[in-house]
């Protein structure tokens, strides 16, 4: 961004800020000495009203002086000391619009540009009219006066200058003659000044409260590709982590396994939620049509959001796409799976683990029942669409060396005397025949590690 130089007439200020790259959005923090991104915000708002009323206050007492002086009938110096002090104030606050107007650039925030209106209408639209004109008249007429008032005359002078031991050939003869000259000229710039920096000072601060107009969207875009990247480079890892924690606890909670189908639930969740956000709508009904980033920045900016706003956006975004890659990598993971068992489960290390141990317990067709009750109820091992027919098919494909078969019928008889299609913990060990058998079977099988599927 350009340095701080006050506009010239045919170049306005407005038209010295651009935004080439991120660079152009730092600025140097005299406390730190470090560039910072310093959008507007409230408290900004809130300083520009202080400064507005001290200005406003400055040009009052200003004005009650010129009256009291033209009553009193000064001379010019005391009209110089006036519009001199004056100038610098007004070149002063200036300046200070040109600081807001650097923030007021530089964000995709709300800019608060009505409010800084209203300060401005109210605090010093007015009085800035004031003083203008009457710097104007003074102008024309004040430099006509051949009264200068307080112009010491030489001889008073020397005086002064002899008690400070002046050097004794000090030739002030023409002193009083250049004084006046400095004094008719020095009003003149100071009066010039004032005309000018009040016109300045309407002129910028417009530009100001206009800023989206000259503002480009491609600049705009530049805004929001730093503060995004700011935020997932710093904030978006731990608060994914966080939800991704939380999205697993609550499907280990209800038991449900980690799918293509109850990831798809999730982001269904996660889009629920966000969408009631203005910002998190407008970006979702046009994520399809990203590509052009102009104009999506561009109705973002529209609404006129709150950081707080963004920072929402930006953890919809961040956990829309992390369920997204989720989502992809589970459809994958499905498509390589087993037909029967759960994803997670790899066949041919299940069957290297309980081979030798089936092959001793299973002394009797009833005992598949046991096996059938852990996989399926227990440890969902087991697809949910499968059912007992299946199993028994494939306990079989899977281990032909055992010698009781496995047979769908046999699983009726115990179904109604022992009802095992439950989790283990509710088995009871002191009625349930099988309940040490099962807790074989169940200590070997708790270990997963030792047969999952590796991704």
């Amino acid at each position: 961004m350009e340095s701080e130089d006050l506009p010239n007439t045919d170049n306005r200020y407005v038209f010295c800020l651009k935004i080439k790259s991120e660079e152009d959005l730092l600025e140097m923090d005299e406390a730190t000495g470090e560039k910072k991104y310093t959008p507007i915000t409230m408290e900004d708002v809130v300083q520009f009203k202080k400064e507005a009323e001290h200005l406003c206050k400055e040009i009052q007492y200003a004005i009650e002086d010129i009256q009291w002086n033209a009553g009193k009938h000064k001379g010019l110096t005391h009209y110089y000391h006036i519009y001199q002090d004056l100038a610098e104030q007004l070149t002063d606050f200036l300046k200070y619009i040109h600081k807001l107007h650097k923030k007021v650039y530089i964000t995709i925030y709300k800019n608060y540009d009505n409010e800084l209106m209203a300060i401005y209408t109210e605090i010093l639209e007015k009085v800035l009219k004031d003083i203008q004109t009457i710097a104007r008249k003074h102008s024309d007429y004040l430099l006509d006066v051949k009264e200068y008032g307080q112009i010491p005359s030489a001889k008073n002078l020397f005086k002064q200058c002899e008690k400070q031991e002046a050097p004794a050939d000090a030739d002030l003869s023409n002193y009083e003659s250049r004084y006046k000259n400095f004094i008719s000229c020095g009003l003149k710039l100071a009066l010039e000044k004032t005309v000018t920096t009040v016109t300045s000072i309407y002129k910028d601060f417009t530009d100001l409260y206009r800023t989206r107009g000259f503002r480009t969207d491609q600049e705009a875009v530049i805004i929001y590709r730093y503060i995004k990247r700011d935020f997932d480079e710093h904030t978006l890892p731990a608060h994914l982590e966080h939800v991704a924690k939380v999205q697993k606890r609550h499907l280990k909670e209800r038991r449900i396994e980690i799918t293509t189908l109850s990831l798809q639930k999730v982001m269904s969740e996660v889009e629920g939620k966000f969408n009631n956000y203005t910002l998190c709508s407008v970006w979702f009904n046009n994520v399809e049509d990203e590509e052009n980033e102009e104009e999506l920045v561009h109705m973002l900016v529209r609404e006129e959001a709150s950081p707080g706003d963004f920072e929402t956006l930006f953890k919809f975004q961040g956990e829309h796409n992390m369920l997204a890659v989720e989502i992809a990598r589970a459809d994958e993971y499905e498509r390589n799976g087993d037909s029967f068992f759960a994803n997670w489960v790899d066949p041919a290390k299940l069957k290297e683990k309980l081979e030798f141990w089936l092959k001793g317990n299973i002394t009797k067709q009833q005992d598949w029942y046991i096996v059938w009750c852990l996989m399926k109820y227990t440890f969902h091992m087991v697809k949910e669409d499968k059912d007992k027919s299946a199993f028994a098919a494939r306990m079989n494909l899977m281990f032909p060396e055992i010698e009781k078969r496995c047979v769908v019928e046999s699983f009726r008889k115990q179904e109604t005397q022992m009802n095992h299609n439950r989790p283990f913990d509710e088995w009871l060990a002191d009625s349930d025949p099988d309940y040490h058998t099962a807790q074989e079977l169940y200590y070997k099988l708790e270990k997963r590690e030792e047969y999952k599927r590796r991704d």
